[in-house]
């Protein structure tokens, strides 16, 4: 699917920044549980930052044009 993603953002098609974000998504619930679970100060720091990257995408990507 990062394949497939990364040929859709080469050819600027909308349906590829979606996926994207969804994928970068994806990863976010289970960090989530295991910090809960497992608390450490790797695991928040790499939860802030996926999380902070998705936040940033959702943010530039679907911006309204001016």
């Amino acid at each position: 699917l990062i394949i497939i993603a990364l040929v859709g953002l080469w050819y600027e098609k909308f349906w590829s920044k979606i996926l994207f974000v969804g994928l970068v998504a994806i990863p976010l619930p289970l960090e989530f549980k295991e910090l809960i679970h497992d608390f450490s100060l790797i695991r928040l720091t790499i939860f802030i930052l996926n999380l902070a990257v998705f936040v940033f995408l959702i943010i530039r990507e679907f911006k309204p044009e001016d």
